[in-house]
């Protein structure tokens, strides 16, 4: 289906939907009108006298008989078909026949043409210029059979002639024209919401297909990792302003591993280097297990010799402990022998000063 084709059909549920709201309003409008039609014969013309007995007057038994037949048809239709076109046409016209009514029961008064006008301007709802015309139609068929015919019912005069019927016309001629270019501006206005209501669904599809697209496309590219590529453009506006936002991720994407990638490099090599360093340590360890196993023996062999010369001098020093203790005898004799020496060269002394 063509977009103007759905453009249209879409044009015709809605004003369908419009015509079906509008026959409901309608049939109240067309229940009130009755019923005010009533009231209005029964106001100005209660009862008829026939001599000095009083019935009910001729003009509440049309506006019941005659106002039912009017209403009953568009009431009815606009009940159980709102939103057909014969629905809305018996409307149209029965508000053609109680505005007929109402002057008639007005005695042709200007003042009741006025309705006409009125019932005119609420058909516009319909934003269906034929509806207007249909009453137009029912007035001036019954402007002209009554005005030739019976014009005091319709002109409150007997003399009204042609010319009356042709300038009451040209009154609804015009508005019928003005109530032509309102509905024209009406239908212009709901044809071009329902377009813009197309538009956007097929947009909205659209861009749902397009947006689909992508994904597929960027789950292709993470799968193979190849975030260099770049991506085609698509024709629609918007899709492509996303493609290219998404192209511009990927590349920054792309940069951004390839720098990972340098940086990976960089830290295996530094990683190979640490492995060297960290082997020649375990070497230099073993080595130095090795020294240290060797010194470790070194140290016990000097303790053994250690000890043993700690034994040694111990017996040293116990001898040299003997000799000091002999030493300091042979020192205590020799004091004694010397205080014997000096008692002897005193006693010598005396006997030589004898």
């Amino acid at each position: 289906m063509t977009t103007a084709s759905l453009i249209q059909q879409r044009f015709d549920e809605a004003h369908k939907n419009v015509c079906a709201g509008a026959d409901r309003f309608m049939a109240v409008v067309l229940g009130a009108v009755f019923v005010l039609t009533i009231a209005f014969a029964a106001f100005t013309k209660p009862v008829a006298w026939n001599g000095t007995v009083p019935s009910v007057s001729s003009h509440i038994i049309a506006a019941v008989g005659l106002g039912a037949l009017a209403v009953a048809p568009g009431i009815v239709l606009a009940l159980r078909n709102a939103g057909r076109m014969h629905t809305r046409l018996a409307v149209a016209a029965g508000l053609g026949l109680m505005a007929s009514l109402i002057i008639h029961f007005g005695g042709g008064r200007v003042e009741m043409h006025f309705g006409i006008f009125v019932l005119l301007a609420m058909l516009v709802i319909y934003r269906d210029i034929r509806v207007p015309l249909v009453m137009a139609g029912v007035v001036a068929a019954d402007h002209v059979g009554r005005g030739l015919l019976w014009p005091e019912s319709i002109f409150a005069s007997s003399s009204a002639g042609l010319a009356r019927i042709v300038e009451h016309a040209l009154y609804v001629v015009v508005e019928v024209g003005a109530l032509a270019y309102i509905v024209r501006s009406m239908r212009a206005d709901l044809r071009q919401s329902v377009a813009r209501e197309v538009e956007s669904e097929q947009l909205t599809a659209g861009l749902s297909r397009g947006v689909e697209s992508l994904s597929r496309e960027l789950a292709e590219v993470q799968a193979r990792g190849d975030y260099g590529r770049t991506l085609p453009m698509p024709e629609d506006e918007h899709l492509a302003r996303l493609t290219e936002s998404v192209n511009q991720v990927l590349a920054s994407v792309a940069e951004l591993a390839e720098e990972v990638s340098a940086s990976t490099s960089s830290c295996v090599d530094a990683a190979a280097r640490m492995a060297a360093a960290t082997e020649e340590m375990s070497v230099s360890v073993g080595s130095v297990g090795g020294v240290m196993t060797q010194t470790r023996e070194l140290s016990e062999g000097s303790a053994r010799r250690a000890e043993e010369g700690g034994r040694v001098i111990l017996s040293t020093i116990e001898g040299l402990q003997s000799i000091a203790t002999a030493v300091n005898l042979g020192a205590d004799q020799v004091d004694s022998l010397t205080d014997l020496c000096e008692q002897v060269s005193a006693a010598v002394q005396m006997i030589n000063d004898i």
